[in-house]
């Protein structure tokens, strides 16, 4: 890969040497830092073939100071927790990055770098809403339509004929209303339910029919049976959905967290589910991943637990707008997914 150096100029070793009437490139180089580094640089270097591409599979912990030295790329396409553990280890590697893009949509980690170090940060912002809104509504026809209750008087022989209520009439409410919900918005409309939302602005967006700012979050909550947590992590979300939020919703009310954990008090979120047993809550990510063994939320009966996997960013997703945002860096032009490191998102 290459990019425009200017018009008659090279820069190589500390010199500059001037060509009147010739476009120069220079060659960069991009360093691959994931579980699938080596299926992420086969699909890219289909397209671009002569390009200078490393992959490193490794952990940080397993790369030796040497290979990391020996390497200094203008791009890093990585896991989040990689490259920060990566710089954790070796502080003064890579200092020429202009450019990182993230493998996953969460880059929290990575924000004190980008602004230390002053890159260029872009998040993966698709592929997320499909496997995103069927794990939503997955889980939330599972619980009303009692699933695991069912199950349980299957093994005794039960036959229970108790009528589950519909989906049709309630209303859906969704903290963070960003373009990963537009299929949870989609499927609830087709559910005929009414979608109230929560974001920093308090804009309405898509099928949204009221929308509050995050200030305004506790003067809603008992507006919607159902709630969908998609925020991001900033200053403003940290710790937002706490006691104060979970008191005011209706009795039999379902949370689902796909967002951030640290968002959500977990203290706060056990206390409501063991003073409310007909609520429920489900919950994709928390604020130590993975949830310790220790955490009083494993045994919690009305709380469903799964281990980060809601909606997975896919090689082909990655490498599509990797490639579609390296043409827009070449041309100087502005990068999709590209991260606000003021606002954190």
């Amino acid at each position: 890969v290459f990019h425009r150096v200017g018009l008659g100029t090279i820069v190589a070793s500390g010199y500059t040497v001037y060509l009147p009437n010739i476009v120069v490139f220079q060659a960069m180089q991009i360093v691959i830092l994931a579980h699938n580094a080596q299926a992420l640089a086969d699909r890219l270097l289909a397209s671009i073939p002569s390009s200078d591409i490393v992959p490193l599979s490794d952990s940080a912990d397993a790369l030796s100071g040497q290979r990391v030295r020996d390497l200094d790329p203008e791009i890093v396409i990585a896991e989040p927790a990689r490259l920060t553990k990566l710089w954790e280890r070796f502080p003064s590697a890579w200092p020429h990055v202009k450019w990182v893009q993230s493998t996953f949509a969460g880059i929290e980690v990575l924000l004190p770098y980008a602004r230390q170090r002053q890159f260029k940060l872009t998040r993966m912002n698709r592929g997320f809403a499909q496997p995103m809104a069927e794990y939503v509504f997955g889980h939330i026809l599972a619980i009303r339509y009692r699933h695991r209750e069912f199950h349980a008087l299957q093994q005794i022989k039960h036959w229970d004929m108790r009528l589950a209520p519909t989906l049709n009439g309630q209303t859906l409410g969704l903290l963070g209303t960003g373009a990963v919900t537009t299929m949870i918005q989609t499927l609830a409309k087709q559910f005929g339910m009414s979608l109230i939302g929560v974001n920093r602005r308090g804009l309405k967006s898509g099928l949204i029919e009221h929308a509050v700012s995050t200030e305004q979050l506790y003067s809603i909550a008992s507006q919607a049976s159902i709630w969908v947590n998609t925020l991001p992590l900033t200053q403003c979300t940290s710790g937002l959905i706490d006691r104060r939020f979970f008191s005011k919703l209706p009795q039999n009310a379902i949370f689902v967290n796909v967002g951030r954990g640290q968002t959500v008090n977990e203290a706060d979120l056990l206390e409501w589910l063991q003073s409310n047993p007909s609520a429920w809550a489900v919950c994709d990510v928390f604020c130590e991943e993975p949830l310790p063994k220790s955490s009083p939320l494993w045994p919690q009966k009305n709380l469903v637990i799964t281990p980060h996997m809601a909606a997975k960013s896919q090689p082909d997703d990655v490498v599509s707008l990797f490639l579609e945002n390296l043409a827009a860096y070449t041309e100087h032009q502005p990068l999709t997914g590209e991260v606000n490191l003021a606002q954190g998102y």
